[in-house]
């Protein structure tokens, strides 16, 4: 679908451990160090639990994500290590926002054919390229947001695979 993404990482933590290294990085509020979140102001991680799922979706300074993609998974044991499945998804409203969208585009088009459908008329032809432009931007605006966001979300739980819990005290938080 054009609205959400499939996402799997493999790890060799065991999938007790990176779920609470995937928590230990939104409460001391880790991002790594990277151009692509500097550029997106991203400060911190929104979390939550619902029996074996979890969601993750990062905090930007700039209010973006509570509107933004989200990723929606869980962690399950895959041999002696353990695996990152579920879905990089855009919010419900900007589902159904862009869904209205493209149905408006289809309306309009449909509209726009007078008489018979299969004579083209200049206008017909106009309308028809002008819709199909409009829809195909829609769906890559649509589609880059959540390669973003998967990146950004990849990028975070590589960092909690990494992060060394003894370098996390209360005094240095975050691990520098």
């Amino acid at each position: 679908m054009y609205l959400s993404r499939v996402l799997t990482i493999e790890s060799v933590l065991s999938a007790e451990e990176l779920r609470n290294r995937v928590r230990l990085i939104v409460e001391r509020c880790l991002v790594p160090d990277t151009t692509q979140f500097r550029l997106r102001q991203i400060y911190g991680w929104r979390y939550r639990e619902r029996a074996s799922l979890f969601e993750l979706q990062p905090e930007y300074w700039s209010g973006k994500s509570r509107f933004g993609a989200q990723f929606v998974g869980h962690i399950e044991t895959a041999g002696s290590g353990s695996r990152v499945i579920g879905i990089v998804r855009e919010h419900w409203l900007t589902r159904a926002i862009f869904t209205l969208i493209l149905l408006g585009i289809v309306a309009a088009v449909i509209a726009t054919i007078h008489g018979d459908p299969w004579i083209l008329s200049r206008e017909t032809v106009k309308a028809m390229t002008i819709a199909s432009v409009m829809a195909a931007a829609g769906v890559l605006l649509i589609r880059f947001d959540l390669h973003a966001t998967e990146q950004i979300i990849r990028d975070g739980i590589l960092l909690a695979q990494s992060v060394q819990v003894k370098d996390l005290t209360l005094d240095n938080p975050r691990g520098s």
